[in-house]
């Protein structure tokens, strides 16, 4: 039995070495017994385990991020998920967008699970609406080799107009903040109507503020979300009101006293007053009325304000300018003349029409009697 043993174990030596001499190395690996994944494709001898790359790693809400990815499975189709929901990712090349797949070596997006190779496509995907902070972009190939990364969502706001005169309507919205938590808007610190908002589930919120009542100038619209202040300048116009039209007394003409000032009234998002004055001499070098504020296109004088002779006798000169409510006077208007006629009843002026017609009727009667009673020649 011992020498049966040993014989056997001589010849198999001898068949182990005859078997090395004669048969290459590559083939005798070649014919090994296939594992329990015959078929299925794997990573390449020495690649890692999946990478993913995110360029940049954090972003607003609509950014555009570049995805890298290294040691998955060749020629496999690449699905891509944020927070486990899936997200259109896609590669650009001549094609435009079309599928992600893996390259012979497992990489995608620039980076070769092997080599590299720098005319790979790049991957992108847009960064969809989701709430400020951290979420978990994950890779995965069709043999379940996955591959995670970390985006950070930055907030974004938007404001829109940046410019315009008072009473403007500004749109103010943000993106990627934290859900359901209060947002106030300010004006240089002075709160605003409508300037408190809620932000929705999804981190969102959108309001419409107006500009209110102040000077032209430049002023910063503050956005506070409890954690962060983001801040806007807006310049608040101040194009001034033109100049209104005169309507009485008219150019010229003839009024009595105490006079009653009209003219074209004018309008503003801010509001508007009226300034008049009323000067003897046509460069307002001295002026007699000189009225501010005034609320209404119209202004009686007060028998305190009654004017007297000047030096062009009873012949003033008038005019008016607008004043918006954040201070911007306009332009003055033309400069219209009167003159201030008599000052007494009106039934006086009607006795002397009366006694000047009597006096001419009676003057022709008498003419014509003095004609009748003269002899003829």
């Amino acid at each position: 039995m011992h020498s049966e043993r040993v014989c056997h174990i001589t010849i198999t030596t001898a068949a182990l070495i005859l078997l090395l001499l004669l048969v290459p190395v590559d083939q005798i690996a070649a014919t090994t017994m296939p594992s329990s994944t015959t078929g299925m494709p794997s990573r390449s001898t020495g690649d890692s385990s999946p990478q993913l790359t995110l360029i940049p790693s954090s972003g607003s809400v609509g950014d555009l991020v570049t995805v890298a990815g290294s040691g998955f499975v060749p020629d496999q189709i690449i699905t891509f998920r944020i927070d486990g929901n899936v997200i259109l990712v896609y590669q650009t090349g001549w094609d435009g967008r079309v599928q992600v797949l893996s390259d012979p070596s497992g990489g995608f997006g620039g980076i070769s699970g092997a080599s590299g190779s720098a005319l790979t496509p790049s991957v992108r995907f847009t960064i969809p609406t989701l709430t400020g902070g951290t979420h978990t972009i994950s890779a995965e190939d069709d043999t379940g080799n996955v591959a995670k990364a970390t985006l950070t969502v930055t907030a974004r706001v938007i404001v829109s107009p940046v410019t315009g005169p008072v009473g403007t309507h500004v749109r103010v919205y943000g993106t990627g903040l934290k859900p359901e938590i209060p947002v106030t808007i300010t004006l240089d610190n002075t709160p605003l109507q409508g300037g408190i908002v809620i932000t929705d589930a999804a981190g969102l919120f959108s309001t419409t503020i107006e500009v209110p009542v102040t000077h032209k100038g430049i002023y910063t619209i503050k956005v506070n979300d409890g954690v962060v202040t983001t801040e806007f300048r807006f310049v608040v116009e101040g194009e001034a009101p033109p100049a209104p039209n005169l309507r009485l007394p008219s150019a010229g003409s003839v009024t009595k006293q105490p006079v009653h000032f009209t003219w074209e009234a004018m309008s503003d998002p801010s509001g508007i007053t009226y300034e008049l004055q009323v000067s003897a001499d046509p460069e307002f070098a001295r002026l007699l009325l000189d009225k501010t504020g005034l609320a209404s296109a119209e202004y009686m004088m007060t028998e305190a304000e009654q004017l007297g002779l000047s030096g062009n006798g009873r012949i003033f000169n008038w005019r008016v300018r607008a004043v918006d409510g954040i201070g911007n006077s306009g332009t003055w208007s033309v400069v219209w003349t009167f003159n201030i006629g008599p000052t007494w009843p009106a039934w006086v002026t009607y006795i002397g029409y009366g006694l000047g017609i009597s006096v001419i009727v009676i003057a022709g009667f008498w003419l014509y009697r003095s004609v009748a009673k003269r002899p003829d020649r």
